[in-house]
Protein backbone atom coordinates (compact mmCIF):
# COMPACT_ATOMS: atom_id res chain seq x y z
CA UNK A 1 0.00 0.00 0.00
CA UNK A 2 1.35 3.41 -0.98
CA UNK A 3 2.19 5.92 1.72
CA UNK A 4 0.35 9.25 1.54
CA UNK A 5 2.73 12.21 1.59
CA UNK A 6 2.02 15.94 1.57
CA UNK A 7 4.74 18.28 0.29
CA UNK A 8 5.09 21.71 1.90
CA UNK A 9 5.77 24.68 -0.39
CA UNK A 10 9.51 24.77 0.28
CA UNK A 11 9.93 21.10 -0.64
CA UNK A 12 7.82 21.31 -3.80
CA UNK A 13 9.47 24.58 -4.86
CA UNK A 14 12.96 23.16 -4.27
CA UNK A 15 12.24 20.15 -6.48
CA UNK A 16 10.74 22.31 -9.25
CA UNK A 17 13.55 24.88 -9.01
CA UNK A 18 16.44 22.40 -8.94
CA UNK A 19 15.16 19.73 -11.32
CA UNK A 20 15.58 15.98 -11.03
CA UNK A 21 19.37 16.00 -11.39
CA UNK A 22 20.08 18.43 -8.53
CA UNK A 23 17.26 17.86 -6.05
CA UNK A 24 17.68 15.07 -3.51
CA UNK A 25 13.96 15.36 -2.72
CA UNK A 26 13.14 14.41 -6.32
CA UNK A 27 13.56 10.85 -5.04
CA UNK A 28 10.01 11.28 -3.70
CA UNK A 29 8.75 11.43 -7.29
CA UNK A 30 10.82 8.37 -8.18
CA UNK A 31 9.12 6.50 -5.33
CA UNK A 32 5.76 7.82 -6.52
CA UNK A 33 6.51 6.47 -10.01
CA UNK A 34 7.13 3.02 -8.47
CA UNK A 35 3.80 3.15 -6.64
CA UNK A 36 5.40 3.44 -3.18
CA UNK A 37 3.98 6.94 -2.46
CA UNK A 38 1.00 9.06 -3.33
CA UNK A 39 2.00 12.73 -3.33
CA UNK A 40 -0.21 15.68 -2.46
CA UNK A 41 -0.02 19.45 -2.24
CA UNK A 42 -2.67 22.05 -1.48
CA UNK A 43 -4.00 24.89 -3.60
CA UNK A 44 -1.95 27.32 -1.48
CA UNK A 45 1.24 25.27 -1.98
CA UNK A 46 0.59 25.28 -5.73
CA UNK A 47 0.04 29.06 -5.84
CA UNK A 48 3.14 29.82 -3.73
CA UNK A 49 5.31 27.52 -5.82
CA UNK A 50 4.03 28.75 -9.18
CA UNK A 51 4.49 32.42 -8.28
CA UNK A 52 7.97 31.97 -6.82
CA UNK A 53 9.14 29.79 -9.70
CA UNK A 54 7.85 32.30 -12.25
CA UNK A 55 9.83 35.04 -10.48
CA UNK A 56 13.04 33.13 -9.76
CA UNK A 57 13.38 30.49 -12.47
CA UNK A 58 10.70 30.75 -15.18
CA UNK A 59 12.53 28.30 -17.46
CA UNK A 60 11.54 25.56 -14.96
CA UNK A 61 7.78 26.07 -15.49
CA UNK A 62 7.50 23.14 -17.97
CA UNK A 63 9.10 20.88 -15.36
CA UNK A 64 6.62 22.16 -12.75
CA UNK A 65 3.78 21.15 -15.07
CA UNK A 66 5.27 17.63 -15.33
CA UNK A 67 5.44 17.38 -11.55
CA UNK A 68 1.85 18.56 -11.20
CA UNK A 69 0.66 15.71 -13.40
CA UNK A 70 2.05 13.25 -10.84
CA UNK A 71 0.34 14.48 -7.69
CA UNK A 72 -3.03 15.59 -6.37
CA UNK A 73 -3.91 19.16 -5.42
CA UNK A 74 -6.19 19.34 -2.37
CA UNK A 75 -8.46 22.26 -1.51
CA UNK A 76 -7.21 24.28 1.46
CA UNK A 77 -9.00 23.13 4.63
CA UNK A 78 -8.49 25.01 7.89
CA UNK A 79 -9.23 23.09 11.09
CA UNK A 80 -8.42 25.67 13.74
CA UNK A 81 -6.34 23.25 15.80
CA UNK A 82 -5.31 25.03 19.00
CA UNK A 83 -1.92 23.24 19.22
CA UNK A 84 -0.94 24.85 15.89
CA UNK A 85 -1.73 28.47 16.87
CA UNK A 86 1.98 29.25 17.14
CA UNK A 87 2.41 28.74 13.36
CA UNK A 88 2.05 31.61 10.89
CA UNK A 89 -1.41 31.56 9.30
CA UNK A 90 -0.37 30.20 5.88
CA UNK A 91 1.83 27.48 7.39
CA UNK A 92 -1.02 26.48 9.69
CA UNK A 93 -3.45 26.29 6.76
CA UNK A 94 -1.07 24.12 4.73
CA UNK A 95 -0.44 21.68 7.61
CA UNK A 96 -4.13 21.56 8.55
CA UNK A 97 -4.99 20.66 4.96
CA UNK A 98 -2.72 17.61 5.20
CA UNK A 99 -4.18 16.69 8.60
CA UNK A 100 -7.81 17.15 7.52
CA UNK A 101 -7.22 14.77 4.60
CA UNK A 102 -5.72 12.12 6.90
CA UNK A 103 -2.39 12.01 5.07
CA UNK A 104 0.31 10.00 6.79
CA UNK A 105 3.22 12.41 6.33
CA UNK A 106 3.75 16.15 6.04
CA UNK A 107 7.21 16.91 4.64
CA UNK A 108 8.76 20.32 5.17
CA UNK A 109 12.22 21.80 5.19
CA UNK A 110 11.00 24.83 7.16
CA UNK A 111 12.72 24.20 10.49
CA UNK A 112 12.13 27.77 11.64
CA UNK A 113 8.37 27.38 11.79
CA UNK A 114 7.82 23.61 11.90
CA UNK A 115 10.90 22.61 13.91
CA UNK A 116 8.95 22.05 17.17
CA UNK A 117 6.69 19.62 15.30
CA UNK A 118 9.41 17.50 13.63
CA UNK A 119 8.88 13.86 14.44
CA UNK A 120 5.50 14.54 16.06
CA UNK A 121 2.21 13.10 14.93
CA UNK A 122 -0.88 15.29 14.81
CA UNK A 123 -3.94 13.11 14.42
CA UNK A 124 -2.79 10.73 11.61
CA UNK A 125 -0.11 13.02 10.14
CA UNK A 126 3.59 12.89 11.09
CA UNK A 127 5.72 15.99 10.42
CA UNK A 128 9.21 15.28 9.04
CA UNK A 129 11.90 16.76 6.85
CA UNK A 130 12.21 15.06 3.45
CA UNK A 131 15.63 13.68 4.43
CA UNK A 132 14.32 12.24 7.70
CA UNK A 133 11.31 10.71 5.94
CA UNK A 134 13.49 9.06 3.28
CA UNK A 135 15.93 7.80 5.90
CA UNK A 136 13.24 6.43 8.23
CA UNK A 137 11.09 4.83 5.54
CA UNK A 138 13.54 3.79 2.83
CA UNK A 139 17.08 3.78 4.22
CA UNK A 140 19.02 2.23 7.06
CA UNK A 141 18.32 -0.98 8.90
CA UNK A 142 15.40 0.30 10.95
CA UNK A 143 13.61 1.62 7.87
CA UNK A 144 9.93 0.75 7.80
CA UNK A 145 8.26 -0.01 4.50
Amino acid sequence: MALTVFLDSNVFFSIAYSGPERSRSYLLFELEKKGRLRLYISELVFRETAVNLRLKRPEQEPFLKKLLSRLSILPDQPLGLPQLRFLPLQDRLILETAISNGLQFFLTGNRRHFGPLYGRKIKDTRVLSPAEFLHRRFGGKDAKD
